[in-house]
């Protein structure tokens, strides 16, 4: 029986050019943003902007302490001095960062809602002998960017793509998950729905993604990927009631009193 695979991993690289030009989980599609500002990229490249950036700082570095040695006077011819000025001290305070094979290098933190998932990332340093450590990570980068669903769905209005109809009766406690997500599905027409929809769409491929590595050879991928889907699954679950609960407030609002159907506009 042949080995199984080493599973695919990305690494998150916050260097400067990362930062100044950031994208999505190439998976999940999971923005970078915030205390996860940066680019997800293959570990052979994620090296090589390590590097880069290593070397930046050694340069900066040198010319900084180049600068601080050059004394401001320099003799010239007698009685005659040359002024010289050192270059700003931008990076006077500058300390090089440490890199390691982890996925996460340390930022400035800034406010943001912070999901109930998103503590356990902070101030951990991965070591770069644990076998697959980047997808390690790779998993809790994603339970830190995934947002709490009350959060995405806010105030707004969801449109469905079947309307409720006071007219039939349906028993939603009675329906399973299947019923419920088809009762409940929104029309992708509607542009308040897209935020949502993105959403909805975002926790699948998470899933999918988390649900593929549940039986790894890794005990520590397979634990990852658990806590990664139960979250996910949770989350889904809260949506799935949020979504539930507009649609029976719209059904009620129609047998109120001067109630107006203007959905039959819409085929004009």
């Amino acid at each position: 029986m042949p080995p199984t695979p080493a599973p695919k991993a990305h690494r998150l690289c916050q260097c400067i050019e990362c930062k100044l030009n950031p994208g999505p989980h190439p998976v999940t599609g999971l923005p970078s943003t915030g205390d996860s500002l940066g680019r997800w990229l293959p570990i052979s490249e994620h090296i090589e902007h390590a590097k880069l950036e290593r070397n930046r700082a050694v340069a900066t570095s040198r010319l900084t302490q180049m600068g601080s040695h050059v004394p401001n006077t320099l003799p010239a011819f007698p009685g005659q001095a040359l002024r010289y000025d050192p270059p700003p001290q931008a990076y006077a305070g500058y300390v090089e960062p440490s890199y390691s094979s982890t996925s996460t290098s340390t930022s400035p933190n800034t406010s943001r809602p912070q999901s109930p998932h998103s503590s356990e990332s902070e101030g951990r340093r991965s070591n770069p002998r644990t076998p697959n450590q980047s997808l390690i990570d790779e998993f809790r980068q994603m339970r830190n960017q995934l947002k709490v669903p009350s959060t995405v769905v806010g105030h707004r209005v969801m449109y469905f793509k079947t309307s409720p109809d006071i007219n039939k009766p349906i028993s939603t406690s009675k329906l399973d998950i299947l019923g419920v997500d088809s009762l409940c599905a929104l029309d992708p027409t509607a542009q308040s729905n897209s935020q949502v929809i993105g959403y909805q769409q975002l926790l699948n491929r998470t899933e999918k993604h988390a649900r593929s590595h549940t039986n790894d050879e890794s005990p520590t991928i397979r634990v990852q990927a658990k806590q990664t889907l139960k979250v996910v699954e949770e989350y889904q679950a809260q949506l799935r009631s949020l979504l539930l609960n507009e649609w029976r407030r719209q059904r009620m609002s129609m047998g109120e009193t001067n109630f107006y159907n203007t959905g039959k506009w819409s085929s004009l």
